[in-house]
């Protein structure tokens, strides 16, 4: 018997999903940044959320990244905040792009 696939960690945040289940749609879904997809089929949704997923160590925010999003969440919106914070989307969509998605 063939083991069904298993959703990789969010693209975006790292995060493992969960997957809610419908009478007719499997969505497997982020909570903390709210990345979402849906199919009618469970190894569908699982092969579509996870075409997108790049290799989750190439994901991981630095100390620095960190303590930017901190800032940003609590109103700061220095230069070098937003610098950070977008180095680490940069990089995040080359390791998305690397991976094939």
């Amino acid at each position: 018997m063939t083991e069904k696939p298993k959703a990789l960690p969010c693209p975006f945040c790292g995060k493992q999903p969960h997957i809610l289940v419908t009478a007719s749609v499997y969505a497997i879904e982020c909570d903390p940044c709210g990345a979402t997809v849906a199919e009618d089929c469970y190894t569908m949704a699982v092969l579509k959320w996870n075409r997108r997923a790049p290799d989750p160590e190439a994901l991981a925010p630095s100390a620095h990244i960190i303590e930017a999003h901190k800032s940003y969440a609590d109103g700061n919106r220095a230069p070098w905040v937003l610098d950070r914070l977008a180095q680490y989307a940069d990089r995040a969509l080359r390791a998305q792009e690397k991976a094939g998605g």
